[in-house]
């Protein structure tokens, strides 16, 4: 059975915000082989919507860059002030957000953006 609205978050439930359809495909892949239940969504104004709606989504990763007239910062800052017990990781393979722009207890995750990356670490 499902969490109702306004319940404790389950941190075994995953929400993917990716634009880039094989990016968030990779992402929801990785958190299902690790056990995480996922969702996912291409901008952040869907995501706020189904947010609204699934109080059990526990973990939110959400790209820097999203479409739909709002950036993942804002995002994940949105989820903050409503959803306070929301775990956040931002992340992005262009842009390096500087620490004062990340909500309180957000994480950020650079993203490999070349396929050399992948193998020089």
């Amino acid at each position: 059975m499902e969490n109702p609205k306004g319940s404790a978050p389950d941190h075994n439930i995953a929400f993917v915000v990716e634009d880039e359809p094989l990016v968030r495909m990779f992402a929801a892949e990785a958190l299902v082989n690790e056990g995480y239940r996922v969702f996912e969504t291409h901008d952040a104004r869907d995501a706020l919507a189904i947010l609204d709606h699934r109080r059990d989504i526990g973990v939110v990763l959400t790209d820097v860059e999203t479409p739909g007239g709002m950036d993942g910062l804002e995002l994940a800052g949105t989820i903050r002030e409503r959803w306070p017990e929301t775990v956040i990781l931002i992340n992005s393979g262009r842009i390096r957000p500087e620490p004062n722009t990340l909500p309180i207890v957000a994480g950020f995750i650079a993203r490999p953006h070349g396929i050399s990356d992948w193998w020089t670490t």
